[in-house]
């Protein structure tokens, strides 16, 4: 048997005709033994592409790296010299446990030549964006999609994700490990500016009735505020504290005044 022409599923190069010989059982190899050396139907037929089977530079970047946070999930990937995404191919990115992708939707897709409107469907932690038809298949070189809505996990560190391109049977091309992603252990807190100025001249500070300082009540333990609710406290602490010094430099200076006479 004599193939030609032969072009291999998730490649765009051509093979050189060959000779295919094939034998059930053969031990030797070359195929002059086997129990059927002579078959003409049945068997399977391998092929290795090499470097068609990789993707090149793989990254995700988050638009947040807040825990527990919705994020935009921006996946960019090269397919590699003579590799194909077919234009009604899929993009598969699998996340890490304590992702939640259950509400995810696509965003942009950008696939060079091949540019192509996506459907996304999630299955446990793995996101599918479905290539639907209309556009031209992809050839090498880089690419982007973006995955909106992601909640990111509660826990920060460090994560790789898997992607990979397939047919539209789920046929394998190429696939990749991203490089790792960070996201935040922690919310991070940031204090309001203080707009609040002493001015240690004494006669420009308007002389405060003493111990007019209201106390802060905080309206529930510090521990199940928002934080929001905790950036308003700190704000009201920082104004009483700036009233109470206020006081103070008042009461020291007229004391000064004293002793001087």
């Amino acid at each position: 048997m004599v193939i030609s022409g032969l072009s291999y599923i998730g490649q765009t190069g051509t093979s050189a005709v060959g000779t295919l010989q094939w034998a059930v059982d053969s031990a030797t190899g070359d195929c002059s033994d086997g129990t059927y050396k002579n078959a003409t139907t049945g068997g399977t037929i391998t092929v290795a592409d090499g470097g068609e089977d990789l993707l090149g530079t793989v990254t995700l970047t988050p638009s947040t790296t807040l825990p527990s946070t919705s994020a935009n999930y921006t996946v960019a990937f090269t397919i590699p010299a003579t590799g194909v995404l077919p234009k009604n191919g899929k993009i598969k990115v699998t996340f890490p446990g304590g992702y939640v992708v259950s509400a995810s939707t696509a965003g942009a897709v950008s696939l060079g030549a091949g540019a192509s409107t996506v459907a996304l469907t999630k299955s446990g932690q793995v996101v599918t964006l479905t290539l639907l038809n209309d556009g031209v298949n992809s050839t090498a070189g880089d690419k982007t999609a973006v995955i909106n809505g992601v909640i990111n996990p509660s826990g920060g560190g460090s994560s790789t994700a898997t992607v990979a391109t397939t047919t539209a049977a789920d046929a394998a091309l190429a696939t990749g490990t991203s490089a790792a992603f960070v996201t935040a252990s922690t919310t991070a807190i940031i204090p309001p500016a203080v707009t609040s100025t002493i001015d240690f001249t004494p006669a420009i500070i308007p002389p405060p009735t003493p111990n007019t300082v209201a106390p802060v009540t905080l309206s529930k333990p510090i521990s199940e505020m928002t934080v929001i609710e905790l950036n308003a406290a700190v704000v009201e602490v920082q104004q009483a504290i700036v009233t109470l010094l206020q006081q103070l430099i008042v009461a020291l200076t007229e004391e000064l005044k004293g002793m001087s006479h």
